[in-house]
């Protein structure tokens, strides 16, 4: 069966792959790269419940740590929480 497109639209022309001119060098897309692993870095305060979340990630960190800044470092692999002072607190895996 052949594409039929609709009158008001009109194939984009394929203007192909560009090529770096001499002495540039070729850098890839990291976003495009499925072996790229991408880390976010978070700065936030415990708050009173001690229950941290970003996106659908959560860690549990509990009360008494209320108040403390720490920072979340996220990846495809796992959420690490980390104190202002560089300790580690938890690790957690992907939910």
């Amino acid at each position: 069966m052949p594409l039929q497109l609709p009158p008001n639209l009109a194939p984009v022309p394929d203007t192909g792959p560009t090529k770096p001119t001499s002495g540039e060098p070729v850098v890839s897309d990291p976003l495009l790269d499925p072996l790229a692993t991408h880390v976010v870095e978070v700065k936030r305060v415990v708050p009173a419940s001690g229950n941290l979340s970003i996106g659908r990630q959560q860690a549990w960190l509990g009360p008494e740590r209320a108040g403390l800044p720490i920072t979340m470092l996220i990846s495809t692999d796992h959420l690490h929480v980390f104190t202002a002072a560089g300790g580690r607190v938890k690790s957690v895996p992907p939910s």
